[in-house]
Parts: structure tokens; C-alpha cells; sequence
């Protein structure tokens, strides 16, 4: 009996599950994208990955083509190059007919490609680094693959194209990207960027020009030795000989596999790999067995990766009715592009991530390689990434945080060296825009200083004193702990290095002051400091203030395991010592002021704001929101910056504040869609496309719109319109999924998980039509 209650129980969770799965794969097959005519050119690609791949994929003039990119492809320079570019030509040119078909298989993670009797699947293994392609036939056709490169030489970096290394402008000495090692393989192609040792690369000349050499031999180097490529086999198909060309202005060189004869089936297996081994042998042999798994697993890869698609997808979903569905299916395309790099070693980049195209069709006037993005490849901007990796939270994609969270403790150790090379005090001191090995951009450091400026201060206008941006992912860490129970011990020694260099560094410049290291009132003087780039030279800045007030706090509301007594006793006279969040009057009102004083503006985001979001010390339930709302519609720079463009976050301050009416129209904007065919390639903003901030930050934002929480709380529809009929399922913190319907601006269909959670609901209900 007891045998028959658990099948029953197991069967009818099944059927639920199946049920389920069911509706979420019929509202996902309605988003995605279907092309029924060729592309122009690469910017009409559409993206395709899956692990740390990433594919723009495109047909054009009856071929397939497909970039290949990898998280961590960083050469000498810090630029994060393509692994090179695929061309697919059939004999029969099926893709010319009335039949043409390219669809984006959201369930799937793949691209599926028909025509004239001939369907060609695209995907990447998400648990191994290779790309396979499946092709059928009706008939026999001849099938040609060819590698194409742009690196088949040395190439010397001139102009503008710097700015997509490092260097950022050209040097005294030539900059070169040097070319890569390719050839033909056991019949495929093997092709390897491998980092020279005999030149000095960013890495070292960083180190060098920022006066840091004497502790190099301690430092993380993730540029020396790096190696990266990989290797293209077809089944039955052997080299076939070189040729060459030019798209897009780029003269390329190309090496040819083709079959032995015509054929209905052909598969094409392409491995990515990069690493650091001591030589490239060692490289080539890592190649050789990703290559042999991918072949022991040959019947299971593609169930296998299907299913990983499914479940995250059915992990957590946006799904709005009517008009506005662009919303949500632009939503849903844009985190299919965080998806691809779910196991990246390196984080998502902001200014692309692995989906860049060749520059030209983003401004005309970049006419580089397909290796070009503005901002660079290795140097990571703290503002800009925290927006591409808030919304996993939200989201339930825990696990796809773990790459931008590995990439700040790699960096522990060069951060706190900064602190003892420079001041001689402990804690780690992360500036804005680092490299991948911690230290600031050499060109934003400033190498033409001054005598006697402080070397540990970027001698630049828009960032010095720019160090409270590390607190937002330390606040992610946290934020692990809370929603899904994670454990986060190993993040507590980094949270508690960043927390000391303000400790240590603010009483130590107070002291070369005056005497006192604390303000009349035992209150840290934090002068000078930055609020975001934009308030310079700040007296008491708010986001300094705000993120250490929010950081403190979180740390002492842990459980007792994860730090002893006199830990916590630091943090807790640290947060006694903090001054209070500054505010000022205009016009009559109360608002937040971005710092008690400030010397200049020097660039247009609103940090007064920040109180809001990130650090939810205002909102929706809150104390204080008419201060928050106030500053939000009367601060002069927060009404001159208001727009919904790239990483401008209005419409996340506006739904966290509980207005509805200005969060619809921001999204509207924020989520629509793209100027390029795929309609979540947005761009360039402020920065490049596809502008991963400007999706990241519209994420967030239509999240907020849908449901936040504070604490146990979890207030639903906080600023949701009521003409937008919906279905959702969002995480919350302790481990709650909450999965509801909207119907005429009421919950229908509230499911929670725990149940207990329910008790902490609260409906809001917005009256905006």
C-alpha cells in the first residue's frame, strides 16, 4: 500500500511537472525569433551558445557562417579576440529558394537552419566546449566547412583600434596582435593563439609603469601562457586545400575540409579550449581529449544539453500578454545570452559578451577586425557588470553568478598588495575600471602623473577615489546566502578585506590631516572620496555611505557561524562609526544628496539615487520613500539624466519606488526592440552592441516592476500596470519561488514554495491604467 500511495504521488507530480514544462515550452516557442529571408551581413546574426560558447550565426548569400567566441580568449594586449569564423557551403544551394527558414530554439538552445530539403542544426554542448553542427539532406550534396582567420599574420594596432585592448591609445613602440598557429590536423583544422613569453605583455608593463614590480612574483597573471583556439573535424570529410578573401573589409585566409563524396549526413564538430598550460603541446593534448569525451558522449551531449535548456527556462520565466509581449520576449532573449556563458571562467563582458559582430555595422567609421569592441576585452567596469549579473538573482541563475564572483577573488591578493605597496595598510582596494588581474587600466591609472600624487589614486578626472564599486558584488555574495542558502564562507574573507581598506585607509588620510581620525561625533570622515563617476572630490559621499551602512548590516545578521565574536564586533563598531546618508532641500522638499559636498560633475548617472538601487535602504514598504520619490522627481541631475538608454537605470529606480505610470514607460523603451535584426542586440549605448547593460538593467527592472522584497517581505505588483495581464515565476530570498498569473491588476494562481512563505505576501495594487 505504501509502495502504491508513493507511485501515485511520484505520477502526479510527474503529470504536474509535465504540464508545466509543457505550457512554459508553448509560451517560449512563441518567442523565438524565425527569420524567413537571409542576412545582410553579420549584424543580422542571431546569437547561439551554450557553457562559455558563444555563436552569432547567420546565413548570407546562400552559406552559413558563424563567429566563434570563448570566455577568456584574452591575448598579450588584454583584447578579447575570436576564436575565428566558420563558412558552411553547400552544393545545392538550398537556402536560395521561398522555403528559407533560421529559428532560434529558445527550449532547444540551438539554431535550426532549413531550406529546399535540407535542415542544418547548430548547438554547443553545455557541459563541453564543442560546437556541432547536424546537417540532413533529401538528397546527396557535396558539403565544404572552411576555417577562416584574420590573424593569419602579425597585424601592428594603429588609431582607435586601441581601444579595444588595454592600452586604449596608441604607444611609443608598436602594439601588435600577433598572429595565430593554424594548419591542417589529422584531417581537421588546428588553430591556437598562444600568449608569447618573449615580449612584455599588459600585464607586465601594468605592473611595471604602476610601480608594483617588487611584489610581481606574488601576483595572479591570467595572460602569460594563455592559450586559446581550437580544432574543426568533420565525419568523413579531409583537408581540402586554402583560399582567401575579404568581408566586411577584412582580408581573411581559409583552410578547407570537404567530404569524399556527396552525402545526406554530415556532422562538423568544432572544440574550443583555453587555458594556461606551460606549453602548447600540453595545449594541443587537452584539445585531443575534450575531443575524445565529446565522442564517448556523442549520444547523450545533445539530451543532455536540451534538458539543461529546459530546466532553465523553467527555472524562472516572465510572460506578459497583448502588445507589450515584446517586453517579455525580449526578456527572455536577452538571458539566453547570459545563459551561454552559465560555466564561463570569466565573466559576462558588458560590452558585448560573446556576441559581438564585425564593428563596421556599429559605427562606420570602426572598420577593424571582428575582434574590435569599445572598452575593451580583459578590463571589467564594475558599473557596468553589476547590471548584467543583478538580475540572476532574481532569476534563480545562482550558478551563473559564480564566474563574475571567481573573478574578484582571483584578484584578492593584487588588491590587497596595492594596499600594502601603497599605504602600507591592509584590506584590498579595488579601483574602477581593473583588469583581469586586479590593478586599474594603465591608460585610466595615468601613467603622466604629476610629482607627488599619491600612486595608488587613478590620476584620472572621472574615477579617482572610485573604490566602493567592489561592494555591489559583495552584495551578490551575501545575496547567495539569503536566497538560496548558499555557503558563502569563502566569500567572507574577501567581504571583510574590502571593508578594511575603508577602515584602514580613511582613519590613516584623516590622520595626515589633523589629529583626529573621526568627526566631533566618532564618525568616519570619508574626504575624498566619489559618488559613482559623476560627483568628484565628494565630502561623505552616499554611495560610499550606503553600500558600507548595507554591507555592515548584512554581515552581522549572518549566522554566528560564519564569523566569531571579535569579527563581528569590528563590523559592528565599523557600522557606529558610519555618518549618516546626506540629504538636502530643493525646492521645499526633502530629498537624498549624492554627498554632504562635492567639488565638480564630471559624468551623468545619479548616484543620490543608489540609496534606492542597489542598496534598497529606500522603496516600496520602506521608511523614508517620499525622501526617495522627492530626489527621484525634483534633483536637478536626476531629471537631466532621466532617459532609458544603455546602463541609465530609471526605470529600476522608478519601480522600486513604487511608481508605475514612469517604470511602463521606461521599460517600453528599456525592452523594445533592438535597431538589429535579432531584437535583443541593443546598442551601442554608451558603451558597444550588443549592450549587455542595457539588457541586464532592463531585466532588473521589469523584475522590480513584478516583485521585491525586503527582508521576509515580498510585496507582488509594488509597481506592475494594470493593463498588462501576465504569468511569473521569480525567486525570493529563503529559498522561495513564487509562481503566479496577473489578471486586470489582481494575483491569480498564487503558487509558493515554501508554502509558509505565502504569509509574507503583500499585494500591492497599482491603479496606473
Amino acid at each position: 500500500m505504501v509502495r502504491l500511495v508513493l507511485c501515485l504521488v511520484l505520477l502526479t507530480n510527474s503529470l504536474v511537472l509535465t504540464a508545466q514544462d509543457s505550457k512554459i515550452t508553448a509560451m517560449m516557442n512563441r518567442y523565438n525569433p524565425v527569420w524567413t529571408s537571409q542576412s545582410k551581413n553579420s549584424s543580422e546574426s542571431m546569437p547561439c551558445g551554450g557553457g562559455d560558447i558563444g555563436l552569432n550565426v547567420w546565413v548570407e548569400n546562400g552559406d552559413i557562417l558563424f563567429y566563434l567566441s570563448q570566455s577568456g580568449m584574452f591575448d598579450e594586449n588584454n583584447q578579447m579576440l575570436k576564436a575565428g569564423r566558420v563558412r558552411l557551403h553547400l552544393s545545392s544551394n538550398p537556402f536560395n529558394g521561398t522555403d528559407f527558414k533560421q529559428e532560434l530554439r529558445l527550449m532547444e538552445g540551438g539554431v535550426a537552419i532549413s531550406g529546399n530539403g535540407v535542415t542544418v542544426n547548430i548547438w554547443v554542448d553545455v557541459f563541453r566546449p564543442v560546437i556541432h553542427l547536424d546537417l540532413q539532406s533529401a538528397k546527396p550534396v557535396d558539403v565544404t566547412a572552411a576555417y577562416e582567420s584574420w590573424r593569419y599574420a602579425d597585424h601592428i594596432i594603429q588609431g582607435a583600434e586601441f581601444r579595444a585592448n588595454s592600452y586604449k591609445v596608441p604607444q611609443k613602440v608598436p602594439i601588435r596582435t600577433y598572429k595565430d598557429s593554424i594548419g591542417f590536423n589529422d584531417n581537421g583544422v588546428l588553430f591556437c593563439h598562444r600568449n608569447k613569453k618573449d615580449v612584455e605583455n599588459i600585464f607586465d608593463y601594468t605592473v611595471r609603469m604602476q610601480g608594483m614590480q617588487s611584489v610581481k612574483a606574488q601576483m595572479y597573471d591570467p595572460l602569460t601562457n594563455n592559450s586559446f583556439g581550437g580544432t574543426m573535424k568533420g565525419n568523413g570529410m579531409v583537408p581540402a586545400g586554402n583560399d582567401s578573401g575579404s568581408y566586411a573589409g577584412i582580408v581573411y585566409k581559409s583552410w578547407k575540409l570537404a567530404g569524399k563524396k556527396a552525402v545526406r549526413s554530415q556532422q562538423l564538430a568544432i572544440c574550443l579550449y583555453t587555458a594556461q598550460p606551460a606549453t602548447q603541446q600540453l595545449w594541443v593534448n587537452a584539445v585531443d581529449s575534450v575531443m575524445k569525451d565529446a565522442g564517448a558522449h556523442a549520444k547523450t551531449a545533445l539530451t543532455a544539453t536540451r534538458q539543461w535548456w529546459r530546466e532553465f527556462w523553467n527555472r524562472s520565466y516572465v510572460f506578459i500578454d497583448g502588445p507589450d509581449s515584446t517586453i517579455s520576449r525580449n526578456y527572455q532573449l536577452f538571458r539566453y545570452q547570459l545563459g551561454c556563458n552559465a560555466y564561463g571562467k570569466w565573466p559576462t563582458k558588458f560590452n558585448g559578451g560573446l556576441f559581438t559582430f564585425d564593428p563596421v555595422y556599429v559605427n562606420e567609421k570602426m572598420t577593424y577586425s571582428p575582434d574590435f569592441r569599445l572598452w575593451g576585452g580583459g578590463t571589467m567596469t564594475a558599473q557596468n557588470q553589476r547590471l548584467v549579473y543583478f538580475p540572476m538573482l532574481k532569476a534563480g541563475d545562482f550558478d551563473m553568478l559564480q564566474p563574475q564572483f571567481d573573478f574578484y577573488l582571483r584578484s584578492l591578493t593584487n588588491a590587497c598588495l596595492r594596499s600594502k605597496i601603497y599605504w602600507n595598510h591592509g584590506g584590498a582596494c579595488f579601483t574602477e575600471q581593473i583588469e583581469n588581474f586586479g590593478l586599474p587600466n594603465i591608460f585610466e591609472y595615468g601613467i603622466n602623473r604629476p610629482a607627488g600624487t599619491d600612486p595608488g589614486v587613478e590620476y584620472n578626472a572621472w574615477l579617482e577615489y572610485e573604490w566602493e564599486t567592489v561592494f555591489e558584488f559583495c552584495l551578490m555574495m551575501l545575496e547567495t546566502e539569503r536566497y538560496e542558502g548558499r555557503n558563502i564562507q569563502s566569500y567572507i574573507p574577501f567581504i571583510d578585506s574590502c571593508l578594511a581598506f575603508y577602515d584602514a585607509h580613511y582613519q590613516q588620510l584623516a590622520k595626515k590631516r589633523g589629529v583626529k581620525a573621526f568627526d566631533e561625533t566618532g564618525h568616519y570622515i570619508f574626504y575624498p572620496t566619489s559618488a559613482a563617476e559623476t560627483f568628484k572630490m565628494t565630502y561623505n559621499s552616499t554611495t560610499v555611505i550606503a553600500a558600507l551602512q548595507v554591507i555592515l548590516t548584512r554581515l552581522l545578521e549572518l549566522p554566528r557561524k560564519y564569523a566569531d565574536s571579535a569579527q563581528r564586533n569590528k563590523w559592528d563598531t565599523m557600522l557606529h562609526r558610519m555618518p549618516p546618508l546626506p540629504l538636502r532641500q530643493i525646492e521645499g522638499h526633502t530629498v537624498l544628496a549624492p554627498a554632504e559636498a562635492w567639488a565638480r560633475v564630471q559624468n551623468s548617472e545619479t548616484p543620490q539615487l543608489y540609496p534606492v538601487f542597489p542598496w534598497g535602504i529606500y522603496g516600496v514598504g520602506r521608511p523614508g520613500l517620499d525622501t526617495a520619490i522627492n530626489t527621484y522627481r525634483y534633483d536637478p541631475h536626476a531629471v537631466k539624466f532621466r532617459s532609458a538608454v544603455g546602463w541609465r537605470q530609471y526605470n529600476i529606480f522608478a519601480a522600486r519606488l513604487g511608481l508605475a505610470e514612469e517604470a511602463t514607460a521606461l521599460t517600453r523603451e528599456k525592452l523594445g526592440n533592438a535597431s538589429h535584426r535579432f531584437p535583443a542586440f541593443w546598442g551601442p549605448g554608451f558603451d558597444w552592441t550588443p549592450d549587455h547593460n542595457w539588457g541586464g538593467s532592463g531585466m532588473i527592472g521589469l523584475q522590480e516592476m513584478l516583485m521585491q522584497t525586503d527582508g521576509r517581505q515580498i510585496y507582488l505588483l509594488p509597481a506592475w500596470p494594470k493593463e498588462w495581464n501576465a504569468s511569473f515565476k521569480l525567486h525570493a530570498p529563503y529559498n522561495t519561488v513564487i509562481e503566479a498569473g496577473v489578471k486586470d491588476g489582481k494575483i491569480v494562481n498564487l503558487h509558493v514554495l515554501p508554502a509558509d512563505r505565502e504569509k509574507d505576501i503583500i499585494v500591492i495594487r497599482n491603479q496606473v491604467p
